[in-house]
């Protein structure tokens, strides 16, 4: 039903798919996905009022499947006409993927200064917070806003210039995210000093591999990040403070501009390197992993805390009910052949 309502909200594939499943239409895919599936289910239910077998002696599942018809064909001629709708609007085919579209209005007019730049951070994270691949939404935004200052200082080079844009998607990559969303190697770096509990320590041995290359799912969705309320704060906070420090490094010419694009796949300090063309970049990047880790390991502890609070509570409650079950439960006669289970008005007070 979702992949459906998606290619008839977007107009189909010709001619088009070049674009409709490039990774900045991830939110609206996932908000397509959810509006569908909930109406779906309600149209579903709807009809299960008017349920009856359409073929004497079909098989169940034949019947249910055909139950389900009227609702698909409404549900998807419904995304159809408000995509064709947009389209008609707009006078553009792309312009319904209105996700990117909403953020790229956003940050047009903030994108570079430090205010565009933090706000694309805090967006970022949040989606990510609620399980959305936020990079990748935002992709749109990064690319077409931001990527191109490296060019302006690479321009600005050539002409034997100073470099004088500071914020770009190679910025992010290589100062800012570390390991991925949420600075996520500062995060496993910490949960390696300061948890003391094993399952989360194998946790982080075995999502260092991959923070080491930017690659933050397994850390994230593993401790848990994602959905944490403890670890909110952290996760924005940490990418946010080491956007500050970066920048006033770059701004006071510690370190250079960034004036090389570099892959988010690049190990951190090479990254630091390739992107600075100096040592110092390498440098900010080790000191804005210890700064991350000293963020992050207050909230570790105070997470595992909770944690154990919550196992000893839950320990707790399981001794008071268990008495309560002994009680109400019939006394047991075994003997050597079977057992015996005899059913009294009140149970003995023993028992």
């Amino acid at each position: 039903m979702a992949v459906c309502s998606y290619l008839a909200f977007c107009g189909g594939i010709e001619n088009q798919s070049d674009y409709i499943f490039d990774a900045e239409w991830v939110f609206t895919a996932m908000i397509i996905t959810m509006l569908s599936c909930v109406l779906f289910q309600k149209t579903l239910q709807i009809g299960r009022r008017f349920e009856r077998l359409h073929t004497t002696g079909a098989d169940y599942l034949f019947n249910i499947s055909i139950q389900s018809l009227i609702p698909t064909i409404i549900i998807t001629i419904l995304f159809a006409a408000a995509g064709y709708l947009i389209r008609m609007a707009w006078g553009n085919s792309n312009i319904t993927n209105f996700g990117s579209y909403m953020f790229l209005r956003l940050f047009n007019k903030i994108s570079g200064n430090l205010l565009g730049i933090l706000l694309y951070v805090v967006i970022t994270h949040l989606l990510w917070f609620m399980g959305i691949h936020g990079t990748n939404t935002l992709e749109a935004v990064s690319r077409q806003l931001f990527e191109q200052n490296v060019e302006i200082n690479q321009t600005l080079i050539m002409a034997g210039q100073m470099p004088t844009e500071i914020f770009s998607k190679t910025f992010l990559d290589t100062f800012v995210f570390l390991g991925g969303c949420g600075t996520a190697l500062s995060f496993v770096l910490a949960l390696c000093i300061a948890s003391k509990q094993s399952h989360n320590r194998k946790i982080s041995y075995v999502a260092l591999p991959s923070a080491l290359f930017n690659i933050s799912e397994i850390a994230v969705f593993g401790f848990p990040i994602i959905f944490n309320l403890t670890m909110i704060i952290p996760f924005i906070l940490t990418p946010v403070i080491l956007t500050f420090t970066s920048a006033l490094a770059i701004k006071a010419g510690l370190v250079p501009a960034v004036t090389q694009s570099v892959e988010w796949t690049v190990p951190v300090l090479l990254s630091g390197y390739q992107a600075t063309g100096s040592i110092t970049g390498s440098l900010l990047q080790l000191v804005n992993l210890v700064i991350g880790i000293v963020i992050y390991i207050p909230f570790i502890r105070r997470s595992e805390q909770q944690e154990t609070s919550n196992f000893k509570q839950a320990v707790r409650q399981m001794e008071r009910d268990m008495p309560l079950e002994n009680a109400t439960a019939p006394p047991l006669f075994i003997s050597a052949t079977n057992i015996h289970v005899i059913t009294m008005p009140k149970p003995f007070p023993w028992t």
